[in-house]
């Protein structure tokens, strides 16, 4: 049977990994491996995925690959283009004819959107909808209000009914629920951008004509092309001068008709994949309103916002945005913000010694800091060094250990105070997606060679009084809590994985070395007035006062013969 589905018209440049995107496109350089295993070692990382994708729509027959060469025609056309003109194409080797295709096709996709692209846009509102009435709310802003006093939420899983029922759980659109604010304005701050889905994310609530500023790191022609064709979408690429470095953060800033403001950090990527099958946090702010004193908080929650927003270097786009912070009254934000900015720091304004200073001046020394576990969650690790003590013992736990004005000296740190959960082979194997289910888990065998003995600090990631085991975290989260896990003296929830990039390094100089832009924020009980410690609540009640931990205690160690998951094992 002939694959009736048209060409991708980015061809080996589609960076997309929704199922539904394959569905009604196909890919040549995908299914000519599909079809022959000598090709597979020619594929990128990327591709490898989007391989895993297709083999499984195939085996499920949600997609019928033709037995013909795909993609045959285009191919004899843009050849064709070639050698008629050579010197039409671009430096990335695209033929106007190319460029044509790949605008009509995302005119397409935002005029779907725009007017109101009947199919996507009621899949959202009745998801939505559904997943409001099964946890028991009448609006959005009731189950906000009930999550009080922390505001901390997980995304709604798909594929997992339970989810839906679990009041501390809420989607993407959620976050623009009209109970929430009107919104007439925002800022979209994140790594990768699906255009088209994040426009839908707003359609779902009317709010076409809401104005939307992207901030985004990863290189996607897509996020151009849209922003080209709506008036509405302003999107800009921040690119980090390091090698390493990335711009990472997921956090959005909601202006509304009255003048007041959210802020939610999450950890989210703007697509599809991210919000409908990966376990995700989101904290979402108090609302800020203008007009009742211009006070920060006690945690100087806004001076630290501005702070972070200039080192955009966007003065056009950024200045309005701190104009209005500055009119705000934000004395109802509890938490710290951590961030990571690209650069040579030799103040204590970002990072892990950001971190430190916190902890040195907030919290209180405990009696036996040997039963208090350092606990580290994450869904990527870098490179840490060949020896524990170069930087993951060394200033990484020594900043995360601090306790009161008496912190540990640097390199004295119990080897067995850090637990880091990042999932095993097994683990995403009997996940929902099997091993595609490993897409956003993109930690290497060879970076892993050369850190063996952080083996030694894996264990499982489990999360079954959430529902969540089965649904791959791409959240992150730090911690430090007791051994029975009944309690917790902290909480962070961060953009920032297990890496010198993120957290930054060290120099010879002595200044702290960051390369990626990343955002998290800090729960201190004294500032929640709930004494030296958090309770923990590790199960779906929303138990007053409890800061709602998303994975299960006790941890689960990894065996002698298990290994983390690895990126390289997807086809």
């Amino acid at each position: 049977m002939s694959d009736p589905r048209p060409s991708c018209s980015y061809g080996k440049k589609c960076y997309r990994r929704n199922p539904d995107h394959f569905k009604e496109y196909k890919h040549s350089h995908i299914e000519k491996a599909f079809k022959n295993d000598d090709l597979k070692d020619e594929l990128s990382t990327l591709q490898k995925i989007q391989l895993g994708i297709v083999q499984s729509l195939a085996n499920e027959g949600s997609i019928q690959i033709d037995s013909n060469e795909p993609e045959a025609d285009q191919s004899k056309e843009e050849n064709m283009q070639k050698k008629v003109n050579p010197r039409s194409q671009d430096e990335n080797g695209e033929s106007p004819l190319q460029k044509k295709k790949k605008l009509d096709e995302e005119e397409r996709k935002v005029s779907q959107i725009q007017g109101h692209g009947p199919a996507q846009l009621k899949d959202i509102q009745s998801s939505s909808a559904s997943a409001l009435q099964a946890s028991g709310f009448r609006t959005v802003l009731d189950k906000w209000k009930s999550a009080a006093p922390f505001h901390l939420f997980l995304s709604k899983i798909a594929h997992v009914e339970r989810t839906h029922e679990e009041p501390l759980t809420l989607s993407f659109s959620d976050i623009l629920d009209p109970s929430m604010g009107n919104v007439v304005e925002s800022v979209q701050i994140n790594y990768m951008c699906s255009p088209g889905w994040l426009l839908a994310q707003y359609c779902v609530h009317n709010l076409q004509k809401t104005q939307i500023t992207v901030f985004y790191g990863s290189e996607n022609p897509e996020v151009e092309a849209v922003a080209s064709k709506v008036p509405t979408l302003t999107a800009v690429r921040l690119k980090p001068k390091y090698l390493f470095g990335q711009h990472h953060t997921k956090m959005c800033l909601l202006y509304y008709d009255d003048q007041s403001m959210r802020v939610v950090v999450h950890t989210g990527n703007l697509y599809e994949n991210d919000w409908e099958d990966r376990t995700q946090g989101l904290w979402i702010s108090p609302r800020c309103y203008t007009g009742k004193g211009d006070m920060d908080s006690a945690t100087f929650f806004r001076r630290d916002l501005i702070s972070y927003l200039n080192t955009y270097e966007q003065p056009k786009l950024i200045n309005k945005w701190i104009e209005r912070l500055n009119k705000l009254d934000m004395s109802e934000i509890r938490v710290f913000l951590i961030g990571s900015v690209p650069g040579n720091h030799a103040e204590k304004s970002f990072g892990h010694p950001r971190l430190a200073t916190l902890l040195r001046l907030h919290t209180t020394q405990v009696a036996k800091p040997e039963d208090w576990k350092i606990v580290a969650q994450c869904s990527s690790i870098g490179s840490l060094g060949p020896q524990p003590k170069a930087w993951f013992q060394g200033e990484f736990a020594t900043a995360l250990s601090t306790a009161g004005s008496q912190g540990p000296k640097l390199g004295l740190v119990n080897s067995h105070l850090v637990e880091l959960i990042y999932p095993s082979y097994s683990d995403v194997k009997s996940s929902l997606h099997g091993l595609a289910g490993g897409g956003c888990l993109p930690y290497s065998r060879k970076t892993h060679s050369n850190q063996t003995w952080l083996t030694d600090y894996l264990n499982h990631w489990k999360s079954d009084t959430r529902f969540r085991t089965k649904a791959m975290p791409h959240i992150k989260s730090y911690s430090r809590i007791s051994s029975d896990g009944s309690k917790a003296l902290w909480f962070i929830l961060s953009s920032a994985n297990v890496s010198k990039a993120a957290w930054g390094m060290r120099n010879k100089a002595g200044n702290l070395t960051i390369q990626a832009w990343e955002a998290g924020i800090l729960f201190l009980p004294k500032f929640f007035n709930l004494g030296s410690d958090f309770d923990c609540n590790y199960s779906s009640s929303n138990v007053p006062n409890a800061i709602p931990i998303h994975y299960d205690f006790p941890l689960k160690k990894y065996q002698d013969d298990e290994q983390p998951f690895f990126i390289d094992v997807l086809p």
